[in-house]
């Protein structure tokens, strides 16, 4: 009688995890699939502002550029 109860509770455990298993697959997906989301939205972020950064760097580069220009213009 013992065992009976004993693989009674075994296979409603067993059913039971069953069930919930894909439930658990499915919210571990979720959350990697967002934390993932998360990291590309950062990264985006950062090209922007490394973008931003170096269109600064050429406007000034172009500045220089345009300053030697007419220094080398009005020393001829």
């Amino acid at each position: 009688m013992n065992s009976l109860i004993f693989s009674n509770i075994v296979g409603f455990f067993l059913v039971i995890s069953l069930y919930i298993l894909p439930f658990i697959i499915i919210i571990k997906i979720y959350y990697a699939f967002k934390r993932n989301e998360k990291r590309k939205d950062e990264m985006l972020k950062i090209e922007k502002q490394n973008a931003i950064l170096l269109q600064k760097r050429m406007d000034e580069m172009n500045n220089r550029l345009s300053d030697i220009e007419k220094f080398l213009k009005e020393v001829d």
